[in-house]
C-alpha cells in the first residue's frame, strides 16, 4: 500500500492525520479525479463516434452472411456436386462464410473491449470521487473537532 493510501486509511479510519495532511491529500485526489474525468470523457466521446460505424459494419456483415447462405441454398451446383474436403461449391461458400464470420467476431471483440474501457474509466472516476468525498468529510470532522 503506497504512503498516500496508508495516510488516507489512517486519516479516515483512525483520524491520525493532521488537517494540513488532509488538505494536501484532498488536493492530490482532486487532481487525480479531474484527470480521470478528462480521460473518461475523451474515451467516451471517441467511442461514441466509432460505435455507430462499427454497428453499421456488423449489420452489413450480417446481411452479407445471410446473402451467402441464401445463395448457397439456391445454387443448383451445391446439390449436384457435394464438396469433398476443401474443394467444390459448398467449400467455396464455407470459405466465404468463414471470412465474414471472422470479421464479425473481430468487430464484436472490438466493440466489447471499448465498452469495457469506457466502463472502467467511468469506474475509476467514480472511485476517486468517492475518495474525495470521504476526505472532505474527514476534513470537516477534523475542523469541527478543532484538530
Amino acid at each position: 500500500m503506497d504512503r498516500l493510501k496508508k495516510r488516507l486509511v489512517e486519516g479516515i479510519l483512525n483520524e491520525r492525520i493532521s488537517i494540513n495532511g488532509l488538505i494536501k491529500s484532498i488536493s492530490k485526489v482532486r487532481k487525480e479525479r479531474k484527470a480521470a474525468f478528462d480521460k473518461w470523457v475523451k474515451i467516451d466521446q471517441k467511442w461514441d463516434n466509432s460505435k455507430v460505424s462499427i454497428k453499421k459494419k456488423l449489420e452489413d456483415l450480417s446481411s452479407q452472411r445471410d446473402r451467402i447462405m441464401s445463395d448457397m441454398e439456391n445454387d443448383p451446383e451445391v446439390v449436384k456436386e457435394p464438396s469433398i474436403g476443401n474443394k467444390g461449391p459448398v467449400a467455396d461458400y464455407a470459405k466465404q462464410l468463414h471470412r465474414v464470420e471472422k470479421s464479425q467476431r473481430r468487430l464484436e471483440g472490438t466493440f466489447d473491449a471499448m465498452e469495457r474501457t469506457v466502463r472502467d474509466a467511468k469506474t475509476e472516476y467514480e472511485q476517486l470521487k468517492r475518495r474525495e468525498l470521504k476526505l472532505d468529510d474527514a476534513l470537516m470532522n477534523g475542523l469541527r473537532a478543532g484538530n
